[in-house]
């Protein structure tokens, strides 16, 4: 006996019913879903890291930088306001050659620390209203405010021989700087860097 001959396809290679399509868009969507929720959790995660390693990058160089000069000062001063600090500083070269250098704290909503290496030329202890000269060594810079406390803490403090600092760098993952460098050299009048 002959069998029948099919005239289409087969079942097998009709292809997906709409219900099955369905089904496959909406398990691949959850899929991707699923995935790409990984992904952007790892791209935050990223970004904060790099923020907080920026953050405390920032913060080492400018306190390595103040901590270095005060502890080579002849003298030390802070203005009335906690946002100026000028140092009369000895090189650590062969001639000993000493300089006038400065931080300023812009606060507001600029919220940076500036610095400047005059030489021999007095810095006025007022607020510079010149920073086009000035080197900026850090953005982002905010002054910490203790909790329960609505006071915030002055960014440079000076106490015979010693200066305070205290500032964060960065936003919600602020990295906070506290700390306290005692010059070495007691001070003397071979010269100033203060201009009144």
């Amino acid at each position: 006996m002959s069998t029948p001959l099919r005239v289409g396809p087969s079942r097998a290679e009709t292809g997906f019913t709409l219900v099955e399509l369905i089904i496959y868009v909406s398990l691949s969507v959850l899929v991707v879903s699923l995935v790409s929720g990984f992904l952007l959790n790892a791209v935050r995660a990223q970004r904060d890291v790099v923020s907080s390693t920026e953050g405390a990058n920032t913060a080492q160089l400018i306190a390595e930088s103040i901590k270095r000069d005060v502890r080579n000062a002849t003298e030390v001063r802070v203005n009335d306001d906690h946002n100026l600090l000028i140092v009369r500083t000895t090189g650590m070269g062969d001639t000993l050659d000493s300089s006038c250098r400065a931080w300023y704290f812009t606060g507001g909503t600029a919220d940076a620390i500036y610095t400047i290496d005059t030489g021999d030329t007095p810095i006025s202890m007022t607020a510079p209203t010149d920073l086009e000269v000035w080197s900026i060594q850090g953005q982002g810079i905010i002054q910490i405010k203790p909790a329960g406390s609505a006071d915030k803490i002055d960014v440079f403090a000076y106490s015979d021989p010693s200066v305070e600092l205290s500032f964060a760098v960065g936003g919600e993952a602020s990295i906070a700087v506290q700390t306290a460098v005692t010059q070495r050299a007691p001070s003397s009048n071979e010269g100033t860097c203060f201009a009144d």
